[in-house]
């Protein structure tokens, strides 16, 4: 788990400053951003410089576990912080509720309730995707927003370098490095679901590789996408490991290649008007396996 916010760029520094902020203070809080951005994590490290009581998350899927008619004598009396996980998600008749137990919090001691959005209130209330209600609920609550994974795209590589560290670590692997062309490629990904999905394309390239390296997922480095980064590096006039570079293109149209061919060597070959030694030469020196002779 993080023990603080990843990154050096001035969103995240930003996001450090909110948390100091807030660590001192006794203000409930609106958490806005895509999924994904980092809500969950802001919010676990705050209730940690709380150090005391317990942690309640909210979701969707998990309301109705809750009773929340007396919740703050009963199961959420030893909760210091409630994080509402995607507010907007919930139903209409979870949303009226969830702003009746927050009505219905208690002065002292102080408990902070964190609710988290997709959108900012009044877009979502222009939708008609909230209760109308919540935003006098809502109103005393200070805002914070989430960059999206895009719009601070040069701390990709210190999520890179934490992910593969902390996953080798679950794992038992020794950490490995990951080359300079898949750092380049990530970092320059557009990530839908951003810092969660990076984690899990990097948890699967940890557990997939073997020995000497850390491998992506095949699914994910193709060759439109890995020859797109060796242009945009020259468009940049910024140097790249050319040789590296062309050897993990010719991997992956090889693989390519094979697939097409239903795993078949001599066809496979016969697309790549390569003879079948030389295929079975690259096979070997790419460590490429299940393909049929």
């Amino acid at each position: 788990m993080e023990t603080t916010l990843i990154g050096n760029s001035s969103a995240v520094k930003k996001l450090r400053k909110e948390l100091a902020k807030h660590a001192a203070g006794k203000k409930h809080l609106v958490l806005i951003g895509e999924r994904g951005t980092g809500k969950s994590t802001f919010t676990r490290l705050l209730h940690q410089e709380a150090r005391s009581g317990e942690l309640y998350m909210l979701h969707p899927a998990t309301i109705k576990e809750l009773k929340i008619e007396g919740a703050w004598t009963g199961p959420l009396a030893k909760t210091t912080t409630l994080l509402i996980q995607g507010f907007d998600e919930f139903t209409y008749l979870d949303q009226a509720a969830i702003l009746n137990l927050i009505q219905a919090l208690p002065v002292r001691p102080f408990r902070r309730v964190v609710i988290t959005l997709r959108e900012p209130l009044e877009s979502l209330l222009k939708k008609n995707t909230i209760v109308r209600a919540a935003k006098e609920v809502l109103k005393p609550f200070d805002e914070i927003g989430f960059p999206n994974l895009k719009e601070r795209a040069e701390d990709i590589p210190h999520f890179i370098e934490h992910f593969v560290a902390e996953t080798s670590r679950e794992l038992g692997k020794e950490v490995r490095a990951i080359d300079i062309n898949a750092m380049d490629f990530l970092s320059r990904r557009l990530w839908a679901d951003n810092i969660r999905e990076l984690k899990s394309v990097i948890e699967q390239s940890v557990y997939m590789s073997g020995e000497s390296a850390i491998e992506l997922p095949a699914h994910l480095v193709d060759e439109y996408s890995q020859l797109e980064g060796m242009i945009a590096k020259l468009k940049e006039k910024k140097s790249f490991l050319f040789d590296e570079s062309l050897s993990n293109l010719e991997k992956t149209l090889i693989e390519r290649t094979l697939e097409i061919a239903g795993f078949n060597q001599s066809r496979a070959a016969e697309l790549l008007n390569l003879s079948e030694a030389n295929l079975r030469y690259r096979l070997k020196k790419f460590h490429i396996k299940g393909a049929q002779s």
